[in-house]
């Protein structure tokens, strides 16, 4: 909340000066950054702001009045944005500061400077600038990609991706549409059955991903595949595909249509875990739709502990017909925030961050001091971490990254704690 100090503003008697306001109009807010405004356009970073406005000040909690005394007049509490974006975890540190982390960057992953308001009651601050810097964009883990020889699309899963990045095919340039973020569709010229042709990405300021060799040419097989006498196999419209990796025990989304031919009696979803070859199949309800037939858009929890997946999608009259095949990477659930076990003037324990069945086999540690940035201080495979030689009277942030044998989880929640005096 703001409170106004000193005297209050009145329109009554007098002359209003030459520098009047418009009812309404924000007025200036006075204010600083006390950490680094820079960052990764994923966001995440933590911003420290000071107000310097004479006559204004944040209140962390109601303060304590004599009796008879009229309180401060109250006339909001602090917002904040981050080029038009609404600021995450916004929070009063004392009367003059307050912190919030930057969303992620509103205008894709790119390197641009947008402007921090902070807006308390009728005041606006108009001089913070955050830089957010464009992260290398990725392709998602998978085996392969496969096209018939005639050339076809395809779609590509990865981060980073905005709607002007390109495309090359063996170092030619390919036609590519942007859907989304994390999602593109590429579409490759034609090829010899057999030839596995290198997929590169390029983003306009200069980040590349290569897929080497993962473009591969098949030859279409003309025959329909045997089935019942008298039905046509179904046609299957894909709308999303999924690929890279997937957490441990969540459900895998794939959304289409099936239109054309007879309606299928049952789908059936296979997933093969590598490199043991042990398959389980996934019986897949159908539903009804308008025009079309639809089915749920996740089959799942499929992966039950961490490694590489293959699947397929087929209906089970025409075995041999694969509508939708593809791989991921089962990976440890992200881990919950972790909890304060004990904290002594130079030691902080933490727990709470391992569960059974996360298929974490160990445990990174972040610590940030302060307001500063987190690195990683220990790897450990026990569910309480123990942190000494800390400084008296310090705040500290953790965070918790599970790790497994073939990948590593997302950032846990934050942390934050100090130790005693």
């Amino acid at each position: 909340m703001l409170a106004t100090q000193g005297g209050s503003s009145s329109s009554s008697g007098g002359a209003s000066g030459g520098g009047a306001q418009a009812p309404g109009a924000p007025q200036p807010l006075q204010a600083s950054l006390l950490s680094q405004a820079q960052g990764e356009s994923g966001g995440g970073e933590e911003v420290v702001v000071r107000i310097s406005e004479p006559g204004v000040q944040l209140l962390v909690a109601a303060p304590a009045l004599a009796p008879g005394v009229v309180a401060p007049a109250l006339t909001g509490v602090p917002s904040v944005t981050v080029g038009g974006a609404p600021a995450l975890e916004v929070s009063v540190l004392d009367a003059q500061t307050l912190r919030f982390r930057v969303p992620p960057n509103p205008r894709g992953n790119r390197t641009v400077e947008l402007e921090i308001q902070v807006r308390v009651g009728n005041y606006l601050s108009s001089n913070l600038v955050y830089r957010y810097r464009s992260a290398p964009i990725t392709i998602a883990a998978q085996t392969s990609i496969s096209v018939p020889a005639s050339g076809g699309s395809f779609v590509v899963s990865g981060a980073g991706f905005v709607d002007d990045l390109r495309a090359e095919i063996n170092g030619a340039s390919a036609p590519l549409r942007y859907r989304s973020a994390t999602q593109v569709e590429v579409t490759a010229p034609p090829a010899p059955a057999g030839s596995a042709l290198d997929l590169r990405l390029l983003h306009p300021e200069g980040s590349s991903a290569l897929l080497s060799g993962g473009v591969r040419y098949y030859t279409p097989t003309p025959s329909l595949p045997s089935g019942p006498i008298g039905r046509q196999p179904t046609i299957l419209i894909l709308s999303s595909m999924p690929l890279g990796n997937v957490e441990i025990g969540t459900f895998v989304p794939i959304s289409f249509a099936l239109a054309g031919g007879a309606p299928p009696s049952a789908l059936e979803f296979e997933l093969t875990q590598l490199p043991s070859g042990v398959a389980r199949t996934i019986d897949v309800e159908v539903v009804f739709g308008s025009g079309s037939y639809s089915v749920p858009p996740a089959f799942g929890p499929l992966a039950t502990e961490g490694g590489e997946y293959r699947f397929r999608l087929y209906d089970p009259n025409f075995r041999d017909l694969t509508f939708y095949s593809g791989s991921f990477l089962a990976v440890p659930k992200t881990p919950p925030q972790p909890t304060l076990v004990s904290a002594g003037a130079t030691t902080i324990s933490i727990g709470g961050y391992a569960a059974t069945g996360d298929g974490a086999v160990r445990y990174d540690i972040f610590r940030g001091r302060e307001f500063g940035p987190l690195s990683k201080v220990a790897t450990t495979s026990a569910a309480q971490f123990d942190d000494a030689g800390l400084d008296p009277g310090t705040r500290y942030q953790y965070r918790v990254v599970g790790g497994g044998t073939h990948g590593n989880s997302g950032f846990s929640p934050t942390l934050e704690t100090q130790t005693g005096p």
